[in-house]
């Protein structure tokens, strides 16, 4: 009968550490979870400034043509005149 109780008793010990190692994998697949969920906010916000980047650019494109009169073949450019001279920077 000792036999029997020790081989349960191994048993049992096994059975703890199976616990123990699912409750690890648990708390690891919810970290993971929650890293995966920052990578993709991320991710997102960076596609959000690109977006807001690339219509900043547009719109600056669509500027310069204007002043460089690309757009209507120099026809409609603004005019551009210095008011007064540059400033010398000193030396």
């Amino acid at each position: 009968m000792g036999a029997t109780a020790k081989e349960f008793g191994d048993v049992a010990g096994g059975s703890e550490k199976v616990r123990q190692l699912m409750q690890e994998i648990a708390a690891a697949s919810e970290e993971q979870s929650q890293g995966i969920e920052e990578i993709n906010k991320a991710v997102a916000e960076m596609n959000q400034v690109t977006q807001q980047n690339a219509e900043s650019a547009q719109e600056l494109a669509s500027t310069m043509g204007v002043f460089k009169g690309k757009e209507s073949g120099g026809k409609n450019a603004l005019p551009f005149r210095a008011e007064r001279e540059p400033a010398e920077f000193p030396a």
